[in-house]
């Protein structure tokens, strides 16, 4: 009841109530109350409690944001995932709203993942995909990122239809296979990054239009990621850059302490 009159539609009913009521003191029993059965005041409960904690989340990163700017692109990125969740900006909303503002620290395009456009090449090319994954391993070493596999740099988004058609066939029916895609991603990422570094990355492919777009979505990792065991890579704007000797001590030492 509390809950009732302290919302807008409580306010306008008590109001409502005083307004046409020639008692003031009896007015409050003109008031209309909806009074779910108790299952549903148990959902009504909980969803209120749900709400309750997500203000305070809310108003913890705007302290953050106050306490500490430095943080603006992490906490930014954190919200418009909220807002995913939400269902108030699409998931193909907000890869059209990335591909406007075009690659960033952040935000990285490749066009293919295996296949070399240039030379309509007939074969999966490693160094085509060690670009993918050079790009990943460097998200996971800074603040996380967004790789979008089948979009240009020029903005548009051909998407992995011919990648998909050329490399990835269904043997029985001989159709582009989008599971067969996704699955030789995967094994790419258990190869030369590490099945321990599943948690940090999630992916799926976006219908664009009439485009299909491969969405990697790469966390903050908690601890070093070196490609195929070896390279480590962090993100800078819009670049991934390979750090080796003391630069490389010293960006570990500060970054995962």
């Amino acid at each position: 009841m509390d809950v009732f009159l302290e919302s807008e539609y409580g306010f306008l009913s008590v109001n409502k109530a005083l307004v046409h009521s020639e008692n003031y003191q009896t007015a409050w029993q003109e008031i209309e109350i909806p009074v779910p059965d108790i299952a549903e005041q148990k959902v009504v409960a909980s969803a209120i409690n749900s709400v309750s904690n997500l203000d305070c989340e809310l108003n913890a990163l705007k302290g953050q944001l106050i306490k500490n700017p430095s943080k603006a692109v992490e906490i930014d990125t954190n919200l418009k995932e909220w807002l995913v969740r939400l269902d108030k900006l699409s998931l193909d909303e907000k890869i059209l709203s990335w591909i406007r503002d075009g690659e960033s620290d952040i935000i990285e395009f490749k066009e293919t993942l295996s296949l070399d456009i240039e030379k309509q090449s007939k074969r999966k090319e490693k160094y085509m995909e060690h670009a993918c994954l050079k790009t990943i391993s460097g998200f996971l070493n800074s603040k996380g990122g967004v790789l979008l596999v089948g979009v240009s740099d020029d903005g548009s988004y051909p998407g992995i239809f011919t990648e998909v058609d050329k490399f990835h066939k269904d043997k029985e029916t001989d159709k582009a296979n989008f599971d067969n895609f996704l699955l030789h991603f995967k094994n790419l990422i258990k190869r030369s990054i590490g099945e321990e570094y599943y948690p940090y990355i999630e992916y799926q492919l976006v219908n664009i239009h009439e485009s299909k777009v491969l969405y990697v979505n790469c966390k903050k990792s908690e601890k070093p990621c070196y490609l195929d065991g070896k390279d480590f890579y962090v993100r800078t704007n819009p670049a991934t850059d390979k750090l080796e000797g003391p630069k490389l001590v010293s960006y570990i030492q500060n970054h995962f302490s």
